[in-house]
């Protein structure tokens, strides 16, 4: 293996996660008036370190290729979304027009106009599955809502259900730890971001695998 590939992703990779920190930092302090959950994971090492795995496992997961650029990309404002969520329970519209346009600049690289079609009912797929709480007398974040139909967008309809699985299996992991130490349940209000991040990053996975 030539070293100098695997230590440019792991440079990259802890430059970038310099720069998404205070980047993640900045969209955080717009909202300072917010109720905030604190910034998450702010010690000094954790995002450069965080991101230059991040880097060197698409390298070794999908080596030098558009995947691995498709991944970094997609996994970076996801880890944004998350971490600005966690804080302030806001989800940046600035970052999910990132992701559209990341998708369409993805797609004219290798999809099809027949592959839009799935697409498109992903994108679909997330605005029913995150509206459907308004049909009980609940109130699903417009940003959730939003951060579902772009999800949706990106995956498709497929790996698209299946990033939507892990949010709610990882959201219920975590309610039933709240009911089981008597600290709430679940309708305990929370963050949505962070675990439909992990959903996204996931699926994300195995549909570039």
């Amino acid at each position: 293996m030539n070293i100098y590939i695997p230590a440019a992703f792991l440079t990259a990779g802890s430059l970038t996660g310099l720069l998404m920190k205070k980047v993640t930092a900045e969209a955080i302090k717009k909202r300072g008036d917010e109720k905030t959950g604190g910034f998450p994971f702010n010690g000094g090492f954790v995002w450069p370190a965080a991101f230059a795995l991040l880097f060197f496992g698409a390298y070794l997961y999908f080596g030098i290729s558009i995947k691995s650029a498709e991944f970094i990309f997609a996994s970076t404002a996801a880890i944004m979304i998350a971490a600005v969520d966690y804080s302030i329970r806001r989800i940046p519209n600035g970052t999910l027009l990132s992701l559209i346009l990341g998708f369409a600049a993805f797609f004219s690289l290798g999809g099809s106009l027949s592959g839009l079609s799935s697409h498109l009912a992903g994108l679909a797929a997330g605005l029913g599955i995150f509206t459907a709480p308004f049909a009980v007398g609940q109130r699903a974040g417009a940003g959730d809502i939003k951060y579902g139909a772009v999800i949706g967008l990106f995956l498709g309809y497929y790996y698209g259900i299946i990033a939507f699985f892990i949010t709610a299996a990882l959201f219920f992991v975590y309610a039933s730890a709240l009911f089981v130490t008597k600290k709430g349940g679940l309708k305990t209000k929370t963050a949505l971001g962070p675990y439909m991040s992990a959903g996204f990053m996931v699926a994300l996975v195995l549909s570039l695998a």
